[in-house]
């Protein structure tokens, strides 16, 4: 399946370059926010085939995804009517890739690998200034809102048609549909902070029900178990820790999710799937399984620390330190398939090893806290519209789930979308803060993302 998205992508090549730079580009005369979240969508409803759709000419240096980024930095650069915002993360992040940079250019040279992790890093710190700098006032934040959701949508349901497209494949290897990468429009975010804002009565409840299970049949498919136990332990920190004030309706949220997990399991059967529902139960058996020889958790934690003890502590080994190192080169094998050592697979360690206890620190503690400190005070705020209200809630879910997550699987070092997106927006508005909205504006309605 992933060659699949390979054969896309290359197919895709030009064309899709000319055309998101040409609709970007007529868009930004027009209305240049619009030309943001039309990278927005590209970028989040079909990112394995945004990064894979290249030319042989320009190969793997400016693909469809580097052109989507392109049209929205010339966005912000367009509206800008205040002075430019510089949100903290990403100046820190933006510190932080560059000491690593230099520390591995230092003691490996200019490689490929090393200026490709350099890239993917600066995606999510970029994207933090880019919505920090558009989205700062309510007024904006609904469209967007509405360009994640129908991402989301069109995200997972190419995920679940490829899979039905391969039902054998499905039956006879689980683990397989992994190689599928279209889900990462932050599904999981959106199931963790509930459709369900505010109280009273709930517009098309089944709609959005339908969406919800489209989106948890999706991330079930991914046969992914560090989202499923960051989705689990996200669920407490959730509801009983950030979810405060008077817009919170924790109720309201969860209950929302009952219907959702009996109609995306229903929605598997159908299309033919319950072999994935099985298979996730299977590969939770083997979260911790040990042995050197294996690409499990604990070999990788075990290897990496290693690693970051032999190295400078403070500032780590640098970028992507393994595919540059003189071993990997000699041998002309990546180390991760040689070793059996899945090298980056450990958020926090990958911190440490690569960045140092400064790295550590800061994506691992400082991050996360700095956005959900300003999305938690964003939630409390008695009279801001519902969609501002459901923004705060989704970053929060981002921020509670990401850090979870990365401590099993993954890292905000690897090419990131939906959470620099949400924390730049919610930094944006908090620092440009709209005037408030009249006592009982709001009534007892809530965001409707098939409304907006």
């Amino acid at each position: 399946m992933f060659g699949l998205s390979v054969e896309i992508g290359t197919a895709f090549g030009w064309l899709g370059i000319g055309l998101v730079l040409g609709l970007g580009l007529l868009l930004l005369f027009f209305r240049p926010y619009w030309a943001f979240l039309f990278g927005v969508f590209i970028l989040t409803a079909a990112p394995a085939n945004a990064n894979l759709a290249r030319t042989e000419e320009l190969g793997a240096y400016f693909q469809v995804g580097d052109a989507c980024v392109l049209v929205m930095i010339l966005a912000c650069l367009w509206e800008r009517k205040r002075a430019l915002l510089l949100p903290a993360p990403a100046v820190v992040l933006s510190a932080i890739l560059t000491m690593g940079f230099l520390n591995g250019l230092l003691h490996m040279g200019l490689t490929y690998e090393l200026m490709r992790s350099l890239r993917w890093g600066l995606i999510f710190p970029l994207l933090i200034f880019l919505a920090a700098n558009l989205v700062q006032d309510d007024r904006k934040v609904r469209p967007l809102l509405l360009i994640l959701v129908l991402a989301g949508i069109a995200a997972a349901a190419q995920h679940l048609l490829l899979l039905g497209a391969e039902t054998n494949l499905v039956e006879e290897n689980v683990g397989a549909v992994r190689t599928n990468q279209f889900i990462q429009a932050g599904t999981f975010f959106w199931l963790l902070a509930g459709f369900y804002v505010a109280g009273g009565s709930i517009p098309r409840p089944w709609v959005q029900t339908a969406i919800g299970a489209l989106f948890l049949a999706g991330v079930i498919a991914m046969q992914t178990r560090s989202l499923g136990l960051a989705f689990c332990g996200g669920l407490v920190v959730y509801y009983l820790w950030f979810l405060k004030g008077p817009q919170a309706y924790r109720w309201q949220r969860f209950k929302g999710l009952l219907p959702i997990f009996g109609l995306g399991f229903l929605m598997l059967a159908v299309m033919g799937l319950t072999a994935v529902i099985s298979g996730y139960g299977e590969r939770f058996t083997k979260t911790v399984e040990g042995g050197q020889d294996t690409q499990s958790r604990w070999n990788d934690i075990r290897v990496e620390l290693g690693d970051w003890l032999d190295s400078n502590q403070v500032i780590g080994r640098g970028l992507d330190y393994y595919e540059g190192s003189k071993k990997g080169r000699k041998s002309g094998v990546s180390l991760i398939g040689r070793t059996g050592v899945a090298y980056g697979h450990v958020g926090y360690v990958t911190y440490l090893s690569q960045l140092g206890l400064i790295g550590f620190l800061v994506y691992g503690f400082w991050l996360p806290l700095a956005i959900l400190k300003r999305s938690r005070r964003l939630l409390q705020q008695p009279h801001a519209p519902p969609e501002t209200i459901y923004l705060a809630a989704l970053t929060g879910a981002c921020f509670i789930f990401m850090p979870l997550c990365n401590m099993m699987s993954g890292s905000l070092l690897n090419i990131t979308y939906v959470p620099g997106i949400l924390g730049g927006a919610v930094w944006g508005i908090m620092a440009f803060q709209s005037a408030p909205v009249a006592e009982g504006a709001l009534g007892p309605k809530m965001l409707n993302p098939t409304q907006v």
